[in-house]
């Protein structure tokens, strides 16, 4: 019953929040106007101007998910230009930072699934009992490195030029795990770690003996026990010790997770447990918690690299010193994992996706720049009158910067033949050699477009749909980001509190496009949950609500692809899915220990109502529709009771309601 009971009044409150829409426009119908003279044609969507209300709950939901309160209500109707210090409080919130967090995320292309895609990079390493919280780590370390350079006032071209990275010691860890496996363009690895070392039980080793070349005991490990592990099927001494001569860097990354790996001498004897065992955890949970920014430099003449075994240094150390050559986001391993090459793609789809998260663009073949000289010109794509030569010309110069630095696994390159021929970027305008990566990023980061991508990029997050590019207001804010030393703060201010976003005044986008309104995406639709509700991670609090809540749309980018896919519709799987979603948190939100609602009186009953309003479906004092909103839920929560509910399933039923109402579930409304 609890499932159907919000179908009762759902269209009512749909349409009482729909009525808020007063912008929304449809095209003309009908001929249009004839005559000798032309007649200058009539906007496709006639404008009407958004009403405050809606303007400052759309900004703030998309900047921080947080409801709208009465006071800032009562500020902007009071004054529109109050709106851009109440955004620079909203993106200063935690919420709204990681609100910006998620949207880095997606805009550099670090959202990766699991360990397995850094296999190419790791060839294959097999490591063991990796904890997840590592995949966390590698999907956030450029997002977070982006936000402090927000944070910071940097300017935000550095994303494209830094070499300071926001690390943990378990992500510092792998870097240099991958440093240790070098992976040439035949996809063979070379281990450059290489010796012995020794699990035992017999006394316990100081961490600082372990990690010290100079200690009797270095590289050694602790292990609670040492399963029997005979030396031949009919030797069954038990061990205190067992040691290991192999390649070494990925076993001991494996052994700093707490897990001893396989015995190469073991091999093919059924007996697994003596293969691999449990050794002692060296990670603590700080070392996937604790970030810190690092800069990442290349060893000079006779230098060591850092060890991934060494975990003080990797703890308190303001530097790595590794063989890769990692300068800004397109040089991070989620980066490359999205994006893996081979000898027959040659580091293209990487050239052109680094170039449509700076630049916005793909390479294409209407581009007129003529390239300063056209190396590494695949002889197959050379001739200037078939199709492909257009994009060839500009595409394989540009991606031989990888190729000149990177292998096909991503590690540096070795072999001379690919660093004979120069890499040479060529791009709207701009046409210069670039053979080192430090060249090409300070290329990139200087480029004209990079002021307008980014505004657009963010256009695209915040409206899920790209502005005019020819729109004058959409050029002021760009030009407001460029003069601004391309301070994204200042970006963000211009644009959510720009007529882009409000809707106060008419533009070309809103008379070509018309108002943008959209469902709320997965990453939107969770924030603004865990932020109104006090409820840490709502779509993940039950195996259900994870399951469900995987079927939302999310914001990504495809191969090729200089819009990200932002879903706007809804649809009838949107539609059961939020309602599946809204029902398992109800059960968390309405009569449970430490939920937000109660139903044990009359009076806190009310009070979780108007609570429903004015947080959940954020429609604050001062709102038009807040009072109808709230006769709603209450005609509905009467209406359950008499229809023979308990108290408890006739609120976590109202609740439903009022989680899927458009102010929760969309974005504009």
């Amino acid at each position: 019953m609890l499932r159907l009971v919000p179908r009762l009044v759902c269209a009512s409150l749909g349409a009482l929040l729909l009525a808020g829409c007063e912008g929304k426009a449809t095209a003309p119908d009908g001929p249009q106007p004839q005559g000798d003279t032309p007649t200058p044609a009539a906007p496709r969507y006639p404008f009407e101007a958004v009403t405050a209300y809606r303007a400052a709950e759309k900004v703030k939901y998309v900047a921080s998910g947080a409801p709208l309160t009465a006071a800032e209500l009562q500020q902007v109707r009071a004054d529109p230009q109050a709106l851009g210090p109440l955004v620079d409080a909203w993106l200063a919130s935690p919420e709204g930072q990681a609100k910006l967090l998620a949207f880095f995320t997606d805009a550099f292309q670090q959202k990766v699934a699991g360990l397995a895609d850094f296999d190419d990079q790791l060839g294959n390493a097999g490591l063991g009992n990796v904890d997840p919280r590592l995949v966390d780590n590698l999907r956030e370390s450029f997002p977070r490195t982006a936000l402090q350079l927000v944070n910071e006032g940097r300017p935000f071209t550095e994303v494209v030029t830094t070499r300071s990275f926001m690390v943990t010691p378990a992500l510092a860890s792998f870097l240099a795990l991958l440093d240790s496996r070098h992976v040439n363009d035949k996809l063979q690895v070379k281990d450059r770690l290489v010796g012995t070392y020794k699990v035992q039980t017999a006394v316990q080793v100081p961490l600082a003996d372990t990690v010290n070349p100079a200690s009797p005991l270095f590289l050694v490990f602790n292990a609670p026990s040492i399963p029997t592990c005979p030396t031949s099927a009919t030797d069954p001494t038990p061990r205190t010790e067992r040691v290991f001569t192999r390649n070494l860097s990925a076993d001991l990354f494996s052994l700093l997770m707490g897990r001893v790996q396989d015995d190469p001498n073991r091999t093919g004897l059924a007996d697994t447990e003596c293969r691999a065992f449990t050794g002692v955890k060296l990670f603590e949970d700080a070392d996937f918690l604790t970030w810190r920014k690092v800069t990442v430099r290349r060893p000079a003449a006779g230098e060591a690299t850092t060890q991934v075994y060494d975990l003080p240094r990797l703890r308190s150390s303001s530097e790595l010193v590794l063989s890769v050559p990692r300068v800004g986001f397109f040089s991070t391993p989620a980066f490359f994992a999205n994006w893996a090459t081979n000898d027959s793609n040659q580091a293209r789809v990487t050239a052109n996706q680094a170039l449509i998260v700076a630049l916005n663009h793909s390479i294409e073949g209407s581009d007129t720049t003529v390239p300063l000289s056209e190396p590494a010109l695949d002889a197959e794509h050379a001739d200037p009158s078939t199709v492909c030569y257009s994009c060839h010309k500009t595409l394989d110069p540009m991606r031989q910067v990888f190729r000149r630095n990177y292998t096909f696994g991503y590690h540096e390159q070795l072999d001379a033949a690919p660093q004979q021929t120069d890499s040479v970027f060529s791009f709207a305008g701009v046409s210069v050699k670039t053979n080192e990566v430090a060249d090409y990023a300070a290329t990139v980061a200087s480029h004209p477009a990079f002021a307008e991508a980014w505004t657009q990029k963010l256009c695209s997050y915040v409206n899920s749909a790209p502005c005019v590019a020819d729109d004058p207001e959409f050029q002021r804010v760009a030009l407001a980001f460029e003069a601004s030393r391309y301070d994204f703060r200042v970006l963000l201010r211009e644009l959510l509190t720009s007529p882009l976003v409000t809707g106060f005044a008419s533009t070309k986008t809103r008379t070509d496009q018309g108002e943008p309104v959209s469902v709320a995406r997965k990453d939107h639709l969770c924030t603004a949950l865990a932020t109104r509700l006090k409820l840490a991670n709502p779509c993940g609090l039950s195996a259900q609500a994870s399951r469900i809540s995987a079927t939302f749309p999310l914001d990504g980018y495809s191969r090729g692809s200089e819009v990200p896919l932002t879903i706007r519709d809804t649809s009838l799987f949107y539609r059961a899915g939020t309602e599946n979603l809204c029902a398992q948190v109800a059960a968390r939100a309405v009569d449970a220990t430490g939920g937000p609602y109660s139903s044990t009186s009359a009076s806190s009953r009310a009070a979780g109502l108007a609570d429903m309003v004015h947080a959940l479906m954020g429609l604050p004092d001062g709102d038009p529709r807040a009072a109808a909103a709230l006769q709603i839920l209450t005609e509905h929560y009467d209406a359950a009771v008499k229809g023979g509910a308990r108290a408890t399933d006739a609120l976590r039923s109202t609740f439903v309601l009022a989680c899927q109402s458009p102010s929760v579930t969309a974005v504009g409304l």
